[in-house]
């Protein structure tokens, strides 16, 4: 069987400057590769990356095709290397890093494709990576084409293991804050007057939020003013009435079902799907971020889920959370995120039944075996996707908390230096503002 060796973003380095460097005199025109590399890619006509494992699996090309896109990806990775990475401006620069992160991505993706098209099998498992034929190397392809390459499965979920810890504490002293009982509090969630029961009354709480918002937000966020309007509605279709909102089409859509609607998951939801989350990132990549040819060919879902999740970890800051119960539904959510992390490696990658990964649960979390039958079903089906939000949340956070040690921390400068190239792989994101500072 043949395995790949991914290259963390440590090595990445490695990769480009390899074995076979060309001297600095054989440099070649930076502008034509740039040039091959994007006609090549989009001639190759990579299908898009879904979210569903069996989707990818089943749009694997013929031999053939594997073997065309590896001979670019190839050519593409030799001629990086005879590139000399200091004599490139920073926007030259910035695009180097982005091919040869998607030329390893891609290698790495066609091994494996290689190895399934020598045996394929009749009908693909819809049970999980688990079940298929080399299932642990096709879920840590997936956890770096989701999350970074620079990501490996035991280091993230001890990283998992951690943040449910920590969110746990931070629950645990909300529920003990200005010396009350944890079990008095536990009472307060589940009181009538906690929920709304109408759609109304969840509109009226949306738009009150987004109208505090506009006040707070320009001391925190760059153009924030000149980002269009978002429209606040209730959802129609039910079956996304599995989720609690969505955004779409520079709209917040929350979802109301005739059902009781926890009056503490505004904050968080608004903000992660509206402003400043999705809505603002968005559209802020589409005006304002600089962007080339080459980083408009990719997407990535940690730096954008990542960026949503971030803003719920900061929203005390601008006045999300007007109440204690409504920063503890903020840390609810959160406990789900971080138990999703080690549930989705359990899983997916150490072979976890799903018997297994609801023990897990209920380790953490009482009174929700719906949302962890539910969520454990998608890990089946999406896996890494999950891991998204978290780990990018973390990222984002952890150069926020490193960024107001300085004496000149502003929260405007910090969000306008991680925003200004739009959606790039966090390891890269994070060495191209390390290079500025340098």
């Amino acid at each position: 069987m043949n395995t790949y060796c991914f290259a963390t973003a440590a090595c990445i380095s490695l990769f480009l400057i390899g074995c076979k460097a060309q001297p600095a005199a054989t440099v070649m025109d930076f502008q034509a590769l740039e040039r091959d590399f994007r006609s090549g890619y989009e001639a190759l006509d990579v299908p898009a990356f879904g979210i569903a494992y069996v989707d990818n699996l089943a749009a694997i090309a013929a031999p053939e095709e594997v073997k065309r896109q590896a001979v670019f990806f190839k050519k593409m990775a030799s001629n990086l290397r005879s590139i000399d990475p200091a004599r490139l401006t920073a926007e030259q620069y910035r695009d180097y890093r982005v091919m040869a992160y998607e030329t390893e991505l891609n290698l790495a993706r066609l091994e494996l494709e290689a190895t399934w098209n020598e045996a394929p099998p009749e009908v693909i498992n819809t049970g999980g990576l688990s079940t298929i034929p080399n299932g642990k190397a096709w879920y840590r392809y997936f956890l770096k084409k989701w999350v970074d390459l620079s990501v490996e499965p035991d280091s993230l979920y001890a990283f998992g293991l951690q943040e449910v810890k920590q969110v746990k504490a931070s629950m645990l002293a909300i529920a003990q804050r200005k010396g009350r009982q944890p079990a008095d509090f536990h009472r307060q969630l589940s009181a009538p007057e906690r929920y709304f029961n109408s759609a109304a009354e969840v509109q009226a709480a949306c738009e009150k939020l987004h109208q505090h918002l506009l006040t707070t937000l320009p001391k925190f966020f760059p153009e924030i003013e000149n980002i269009p309007p978002l429209d606040i509605a209730a959802g129609t279709d039910e079956k996304l009435a599995q989720v609690p909102g969505f955004y779409r089409n520079q709209a917040f859509f929350y979802n109301y079902f005739d059902r009781p609607f926890e009056k503490r998951q505004i904050g968080w939801l608004y903000t992660h799907e509206g402003l400043p989350g999705h809505h603002y990132e968005r559209n802020y990549t589409r005006q304002f971020a600089s962007r080339s040819p080459i980083t408009k060919l990719f997407h990535y879902s940690s730096y954008a889920e990542g960026w949503a999740a971030y803003i719920e970890e900061i929203g005390h800051e601008f006045g999300a959370y007007p109440t204690d119960l409504d920063e503890y539904g903020k840390w609810e959510w959160d406990l789900i995120r971080s138990l999703r992390v080690p549930m989705d490696i359990g899983l997916n990658y150490y072979g976890w039944t799903d018997e297994e990964a609801l023990l897990f649960w209920q380790q953490h979390s009482t009174g929700l075996d719906d949302i962890a039958r539910r969520e454990i079903a998608r890990m089946r089906r999406w896996p890494a996707q999950v891991i998204t939000y978290k780990y990018g949340a973390e990222t984002f956070l952890r150069w926020q908390r490193s960024a107001a040690r300085q004496k000149d921390f502003d929260w405007i400068g910090f969000h306008a230096q991680v925003l200004q190239y739009g959606p790039l792989p966090l390891s890269l994101l994070e060495e191209l503002v390390a290079k500025e500072k340098s």
